[in-house]
């Protein structure tokens, strides 16, 4: 069985808001050159920072999760599932989800973070931020719990990694 997410819709929002930015700012493109591009670059950035951050595409195949970040920065994931039992997650801040857990800073946290773990302690264990669209970190997550056999534990007693 196989898993595949693309890119936050934010990442398309930053596009059509270049392209936009441009179209309706012609005249001071044109007289204001190096300003224009100042701001655009300036925009763009903090898009980035506050919508965008660790936006990637994920796949799950044989076991692997693969995961490809946008930015450079953020070095591409491969993990293998079947070394793990346990997983824990939070969600954030723009994430609408019953569970409480998680990242509740604005200007911190958009994005959501999985822990996996070998050991129900979390002493030893992987943390990876991704950057979905909305809903589609259920899917992952319904599929890691009934695909993958991962058992999705409280991990706040043992490493605090969620409020």
């Amino acid at each position: 069985m196989k898993l595949r997410i693309h890119f936050s819709v934010t990442i398309y929002l930053i596009l059509l808001f270049i392209i936009g930015h441009i179209l309706v700012n012609l005249e001071a493109l044109e007289t204001h050159t190096l300003g224009f591009a100042v701001y655009l670059v300036l925009m763009v950035c903090a898009f980035y920072f506050f919508f965008s951050r660790y936006s990637c595409v994920l796949s799950i195949e044989n076991n692997v999760l693969k995961i490809w970040y946008l930015m450079p920065w953020n070095k591409e994931v491969t993990l293998n599932l079947k070394s793990y039992q346990f997983m824990d997650y939070g969600r954030g801040f723009y994430q609408l989800n019953s569970r409480q857990k998680g990242y509740k800073n604005l200007f911190r946290y958009p994005y959501d973070t999985m822990v996996f773990s070998n050991t129900a302690d979390f002493k030893e264990n992987t943390i990876i931020r991704v950057n979905l669209r909305f809903g589609q970190f259920s899917v992952l997550l319904n599929y890691l719990k009934q695909n993958e056999k991962l058992k999705l534990t409280d991990a706040k007693g043992q490493g605090g990694f969620f409020w």
